[in-house]
């Protein structure tokens, strides 16, 4: 990173001087406060309290439960229509054409509940539709920080390939498997060295072909066939960004800031999709709720677990079982990802940083917009200043 006033001419790829090394010996947690043994201790036990919250439930109902999951899916023999894999191939099939049968059919009920009493708010803890949009949401900007991380030259091998990562959060949750992620993406990669510029930009296309507009199929065509297709999205994500970047090869003395430009890019369609979303899901929501006068109760019935009916109840039993778990998919990857953002910030040790930090104002405007733009808007902004501090460091400029 060059720490001249002057900026190179068009064109020219801008060298690392030795000096900014010597005035950021490094950026990562190993050896800047919280040391990782903190951070180990943190994130891993996030990371337990997130499977026992969210799998319990699921893996142990009450033995007075007469519809489950496993009514939809019975075990090792799931319905043809989620056979996509066929058994010559191996053993390992059946595990995978279970594992697709489970996540479509959560995903169904809780888009789509086939029980009118129950969906769409006009029970309390309904509201599947909102909840699933602010989720889906909400996987925006950690998906961003995942891939574009991946791209920088510094990036270690354990955050290297990110559908990887994407694929175990289709499996075991993303709220069990985002702490484990950002733990080792804070203690083993520098950000300092910048995403080159025609890989920044194919993470974009590969975010909005690979996971938004999937996304918006899902949730907008009534066809179980799409909600499975979906469950691929990080491999689909993956595909799509590096075929972008085979057809639009990097340029000839390119520019590795506009990488940054790029992960704002990412960041900015993530905050704008965020806080729209969440409009229109908190609106829809109040209404369903008896009025905007009542908005608090829509934001807490999105959101928040509930209690779930009893087993006598069979339908309502499993629906809000599947609904808990998702919110608390939701909750866990809010809170790992915005106080990894935190930590990221911390991290670039300059004086923007430490004074933003310490500024009132900064938290006042986070929490303000938490309320109003919802958990994906302020994930996005906080990931976008780091990142805009970063560039500014890269520019010679003082922060």
């Amino acid at each position: 990173m060059s720490t001249a006033d002057e900026k190179p001419t068009a064109g020219a790829v801008k060298p690392e001087s030795p000096s900014a090394v010597a005035k950021h010996p490094t950026t990562t947690a190993v050896s800047h406060p919280p040391p990782a043994i903190l951070l180990a201790l943190l994130f891993t036990g996030i990371s337990a309290i997130a499977w026992r919250l969210m799998w319990y439930p699921m893996t142990h109902p009450s033995p007075l439960a007469t519809l489950t999951l496993r009514n939809y899916c019975p075990e090792g023999a799931p319905p043809s229509d989620f056979l996509w894999f066929p058994a010559s191939l191996g053993s390992w099939t059946t595990i995978v054409n279970d594992t697709l049968c489970l996540l479509t059919t959560c995903f169904e009920l809780i888009l789509r509940s086939p029980w009118s009493e129950i969906s769409f708010g006009t029970a309390p803890g309904g509201g599947g539709r909102e909840m699933s949009w602010q989720l889906l949401a909400t996987v925006l900007p950690p998906l961003g920080v995942m891939y574009l991380e991946a791209e920088r030259p510094s990036a270690s091998i354990w955050v290297k390939y990110p559908f990887v990562w994407g694929l175990a959060y289709q499996n075991l949750g993303a709220g069990v498997v985002c702490p484990l992620y950002y733990f080792l993406l804070l203690v083993t990669s520098e950000p300092r060295a910048p995403v080159p510029s025609h890989r920044g930009e194919a993470v974009l296309v590969g975010l909005v072909l690979g996971y938004i507009l999937p996304t918006v199929a899902m949730c907008y065509f009534e066809d179980y066939r799409i909600t499975l297709a979906w469950q691929f999205f990080p491999l689909i994500m993956a595909l799509f960004r590096d075929a972008w970047a085979f057809v639009r090869p990097a340029a000839a003395g390119e520019d590795p800031g506009y990488g940054d430009f790029w992960a704002r890019m990412v960041q900015g369609l993530a905050l704008a999709i965020g806080g729209t979303v969440h409009l229109m899901a908190i609106l829809e929501a109040a209404e369903l709720d008896g009025g905007y006068a009542k908005m608090w109760i829509a934001w807490e019935r999105t959101f928040l677990p509930v209690e779930v009916p009893s087993p006598a109840d069979a339908e309502g039993y499993l629906w809000h079982t599947v609904a808990n778990f998702l919110k608390w998919d939701w909750i866990f990857i809010f809170i790992t990802s915005y106080i990894t953002g935190i930590f990221a910030v911390a991290q670039t040790r300059t004086a923007r940083a430490k004074k933003e930090l310490a500024d009132i104002g900064t938290w006042t405007i986070m929490t303000g917009s938490f309320i109003l733009l919802g958990p994906a808007a302020l994930l996005a902004g906080t990931w976008m200043w780091r990142d805009d501090i970063l560039w500014e460091e890269r520019e010679g400029k003082r922060v």
